[in-house]
């Protein structure tokens, strides 16, 4: 579909068509996210043998970590909405968010991704809106079926939370009580703030793990450049599966960075891939229009040359610009090869 858009663009443009009349339409844009998505487990595949044939990645190791991203609208009404309140780590635990896991090479080099639940979260926020809600449910008005029923959903959505609350249920009737299990709680408030790491590699040096873990911080980068350079949000869309298909799409920008990155590497170490597109990004498309006598306009579609460090940048970088496209002239209205007409 993306690519019919631009055949049709450039057919229309042929034809001299107003620029405004091939902009797509938003929900032009929006449907072909809708076309993403089918194709992501075979470009998880493909990265991994694209990686190795053009930059010898190896994956005997593999790093692992979660961010979150976050809506500034209402939680949605449908449970399996993956929008949910949890542990923000932009700071906004007032909105709903999801939950954005990674997967990269040592190196840098990512490999897959997965949309999980906005609800998994630390037991320390967890607990306070578990225990905001029981003080509401204890409130309420409700037969003692329907009271099961919320308790069960809250057990289900907080299971890490509810393990320090005991809840005990009155034998007739909707009543209940809760209190807070200090003892519980104390044990995990001495786990904060220790590491403990889990791994499959038996047999390994445990400095050689912890240096493996201090690796995460090529993650943290990667959700770093995601959330700042790559503009993941704002998140506009209001269907999980586009929403979904929006953080695809920056992992594709983000698969190209790296791509550029590990270019760069060996032939110009010194910039990183922002640095580079700045430099190119003013190099400019224009059309230049001279009227002829006879009421025509010849069109010159021509892009600015390389200024210096453009053309030593795109020399280490082994690019090139293409040829300038051929000039095109106007006929009453309508638009004819220059090289037909002169």
């Amino acid at each position: 579909m993306l690519l019919e858009h631009c055949r049709e663009q450039a057919l229309r443009r042929r034809q001299g068509r107003a620029a405004a009349s091939v902009v797509p339409r938003r929900d032009h844009r929006q449907r072909c996210l809708d076309k993403l998505l089918p194709h992501k487990a075979d470009l998880f595949s493909h990265l991994r043998r694209r990686w190795q044939d053009l930059f010898g990645a190896r994956f005997d190791v593999l790093l692992y970590d979660l961010t979150s991203t976050y809506f500034e609208s209402e939680p949605p009404a449908e449970e399996t909405d993956k929008r949910r309140y949890g542990y923000s780590r932009d700071k906004r635990s007032d909105c709903v968010q999801v939950v954005i896991a990674l997967i990269v090479t040592p190196e840098g080099f990512p490999l897959a991704y997965e949309v999980l639940p906005g609800n998994t979260a630390d037991n320390t926020t967890l607990l306070k809106r578990l225990w905001a809600w029981l003080k509401q449910l204890s409130a309420m008005r409700l037969k003692r079926e329907d009271l099961l029923m919320k308790l069960g959903a809250a057990r289900a959505k907080s299971p890490a939370a509810w393990r320090l609350v005991d809840v005990e249920l009155a034998p007739h009737g909707a009543a209940f009580s809760f209190a807070l299990n200090r003892n519980k709680l104390r044990q995990v408030r001495r786990r904060e703030g220790r590491y403990l790491l889990r791994t499959n590699l038996q047999g390994r040096d445990p400095a050689q793990l912890w240096q493996f873990y201090i690796q995460l911080v090529e993650i943290e980068a990667a959700f770093k450049t995601l959330k700042d350079d790559l503009g993941l949000r704002p998140v506009y869309h209001q269907l999980e599966q586009r929403i979904e298909a929006h953080i695809f799409v920056a992992f594709l920008a983000y698969c190209l960075r790296v791509t550029l990155r590990a270019r760069l590497k060996p032939r110009a170490g010194g910039l990183t891939p922002r640095a580079v597109l700045d430099k190119f990004a003013a190099i400019q498309m224009l059309d230049v229009h001279f009227p002829t006598t006879d009421g025509r306009t010849l069109i010159l579609s021509r892009y600015t040359e390389f200024n210096p460090d453009q053309r030593l940048l795109a020399r280490q970088l082994n690019l090139d610009l293409p040829p300038q496209p051929p000039p095109r002239i106007t006929a009453a209205g309508h638009l004819a090869s220059a090289h037909s007409k002169m």
